[in-house]
């Protein structure tokens, strides 16, 4: 089975990309909607935390985990990665196709929209300038936007209350950027508020481009691909 973590449901929005390419294989989603939003904690904290669900996607049975939560992944990969064997289980992130989507488009300039703890990490801007150095990027933080769609999901806010949060951010940005990256799962939910409020930017949105880069793992790995169950089905642990 292939895991899912999320903070909360920012990472439902990877696995809606994925199963549409992938939609044979089983999966497991674990929200950690206790604990949510990541964002705003000490990385120590989300370290721990993104451990914790780790452990629960392992103990369910998958065999490769994808980390769908930018801060989790600006955080934690590195030291989930260092201990993969022995946590018997591969880890992948989401922040890595997005950076790669921008060189992909001979980007200049961009902005990353991100929670305060992804900002902070420059885990976009590091991972872009490894590509092409010469890129111009501007990573800038949305604090409470994740918990924002958290209860816009349950129907507590309103879509017009983001927009004009959003809208509170523009006259950071340079609007000569080529494009605008959503550096955060939960803000694919809105995808269409960031293209009303950015109509000449391309929106880069890493669940979906973090779908096309596992399948193509998947490819690359067949001793992983193999050990995957294939009855279509979803399961939620959160």
């Amino acid at each position: 089975m292939i895991g899912i973590f999320d903070s909360g449901s920012g990472g439902l929005t990877f696995y809606n990309e994925v199963k549409k390419l992938l939609p044979e294989y089983d999966y497991i989603y674990f929200g950690d909607y206790k604990n949510c939003p990541y964002g705003n904690k000490n990385s120590q904290e989300i370290i721990q935390l993104t451990t914790e669900g780790v452990l629960k996607l392992k103990n369910a049975g998958v065999k490769i985990i994808i980390l769908a939560c930018n801060t989790a992944t600006a955080n934690a990969i590195k030291i989930l990665q260092k201990n993969e064997k022995i946590l018997g289980v591969k880890i992948l992130g989401v922040t890595i196709p997005g950076a790669e989507k921008i060189f992909d488009l001979r980007c200049k300039k961009v902005v990353i929209f991100a929670t305060k703890s992804s900002v902070n990490s420059l885990v976009y801007t590091k991972r872009i300038h490894l590509l092409d150095e010469n890129i111009q990027v501007q990573e800038i933080a949305l604090p409470e936007l994740a918990g924002f769609i958290e209860q816009f999901l349950q129907k507590k806010i309103s879509r017009d209350f983001l927009e004009k949060y959003i809208q509170k951010t523009v006259g950071k940005i340079d609007f000569s950027v080529d494009a605008i990256v959503l550096g955060c799962t939960h803000y694919s939910y809105i995808i269409d508020i960031f293209e009303k409020i950015f109509p000449q930017q391309k929106i880069v949105n890493p669940s979906y481009e973090s779908a096309l880069q596992f399948v193509s793992y998947l490819e690359r790995h067949p001793e992983i691909e193999k050990m995957l169950s294939k009855n279509q089905k979803f399961i939620n642990i959160s």
